[in-house]
């Protein structure tokens, strides 16, 4: 990822995004706050985030979703930590059968060029 870039990997209702500004990685899970009443999660899928290293939501004006972040440049081990925490709570709590399943969206934040990564083969763009 370069500065300022976006990912998002969408399931709907249920997503996970990455961004990255000159000094951090930070990536989410959608909270409660951001899902519908009849696809909340259970307290077994928010203790199972806790339990992948998720950071809970904080009250306003704080994040909105769980959440982790690091200082960028990120060490190879860290971010081979993040993209298990991320692929586990896609599949393990959010329960997305396989990549195909999701669409995905990715950006330059401050120019809002498109992006395409290998990565996304197989994808659809949200």
């Amino acid at each position: 990822m370069r500065r300022d870039d976006t990912v998002v990997l969408d399931w709907p209702p249920f997503y996970v995004q990455l961004g990255q500004d000159a000094e951090y990685l930070v990536i989410e899970a959608v909270s409660n706050d951001g899902l519908p009443a009849d696809r909340q999660l259970t307290t077994d899928q928010e203790a199972a985030l806790l339990t992948l290293g998720w950071t809970p939501p904080e009250p306003p004006p704080g994040q909105p979703n769980w959440f982790s972040q690091v200082r960028w440049p990120t060490p190879t081990e860290v971010g081979a930590e993040f993209a298990r925490r991320l692929t586990r709570t896609l599949a393990d709590v959010f329960g997305v059968p396989e990549p195909a399943a999701m669409t995905y969206q990715a950006w330059a934040y401050r120019t809002g060029e498109e992006l395409t990564w290998p990565l996304f083969a197989g994808m659809v763009r949200s």
